[in-house]
């Protein structure tokens, strides 16, 4: 469903921020500004990549649900531009591309150099944990909420999403349930609220999606990223849907890798089986420099 309406070309400012699987954040438009311009609702990102002809200025009033609080205002062209903001444009039906207008290019706040080494520290124990954990996008992790080391054997599955969820979340390997029979915080953490082990925010893209709502993320252009910060890489073709049409899914941004990033160009994430281990430390190849798209630096809380 698509109507008409004014917007501000800054995009959409939404106001509170619950898990994505909530169907009820409050948002509002952007207060109209000079610039304003009729413009295309569409509930979700779906809908605008499944609508058989949208052009001009559009926008989303959210990601996955509308009103989850990851809605983007969106120029239609005919080309995909090229750099950063041509990594997150999305193909439409139409063949033409959908260009986001409203996404930050700037940190929303200085980095908490404090949370940062915390954060890499619980990182580490996941690469210490070497074959103990093995990549795997399907197996049980400690954010499904199950006690893993009762229910599964080693390799325990770890993804890179999962990796950045769990650091995230304040846990260090040796209190998930990978090890222990409950999974704990042990240092600065980010509040994903109740009902973590049902959120949707455990791929790359809906993490992503999920920093973005709460105005944790910025495309980054200009190389502000700094130790600590969660970098996620997008690529329009290898999201490219084959058999089901242009939407048949739908991936925040063209995300499809998170990241810790460590300073001078090093990452700590979790690649596939080729890696050897689960997580593991490297640097950041010549492909994830190019594909390099959001950046967030998360709101810490602390214990």
């Amino acid at each position: 469903m698509a109507e008409t309406t004014s917007i501000s070309r800054r995009g959409i400012t939404f106001l509170g921020a619950a898990l994505l699987a909530s169907p009820t954040i409050s948002w509002v438009p952007a207060a109209a500004a000079p610039g304003s311009v009729e413009a295309t609702q569409y509930d979700t990102l779906y809908d605008l990549l499944q609508a058989s002809n949208p052009s001009g200025t559009v926008w989303t009033r959210g990601d996955e649900l509308a009103g989850d609080g990851a809605g983007v205002t969106y120029a239609v062209e005919s080309s995909r531009p090229s750099g950063r903001l041509g990594n997150v444009s999305m193909l439409l039906a139409n063949g033409k591309w959908a260009v986001p207008q409203s996404f930050s290019t700037q940190p929303a706040r200085s980095t908490s150099t404090a949370a940062a080494d915390d954060l890499i520290s619980r990182g580490q124990s996941f690469v210490d944990a070497g074959t103990r954990l093995g990549w795997d996008g399907n197996g049980l992790t400690p954010l499904t909420g199950q006690v893993v080391h009762q229910v599964a054997s080693e390799p325990y599955a770890v993804s890179c999403s999962t990796f950045v969820g769990m650091a995230v979340l304040g846990w260090d390997y040796q209190h998930t349930t990978y090890v222990a029979d409950q999974n704990t915080k042990v240092g600065y953490y980010v509040d994903f609220g109740d009902g973590f082990e049902t959120s949707r925010a455990w791929s790359a893209n809906n993490l992503a999606s999920w920093f973005y709502a709460r105005g944790d993320v910025w495309l980054d252009v200009d190389n502000h990223y700094e130790r600590g910060d969660i970098m996620f890489f997008s690529d329009p073709d290898r999201n490219a849907v084959t058999g089901g049409g242009v939407g048949a899914r739908t991936i925040f941004g063209n995300v499809y890798h998170a990241a810790i990033y460590l300073g001078d160009g090093m990452l700590m994430h979790s690649t596939g089986v080729a890696a050897g281990q689960g997580v593991h430390v490297s640097k950041m190849w010549n492909f994830l420099k190019k594909d390099l798209s959001f950046v967030a630096r998360p709101a810490w809380s602390s214990l």
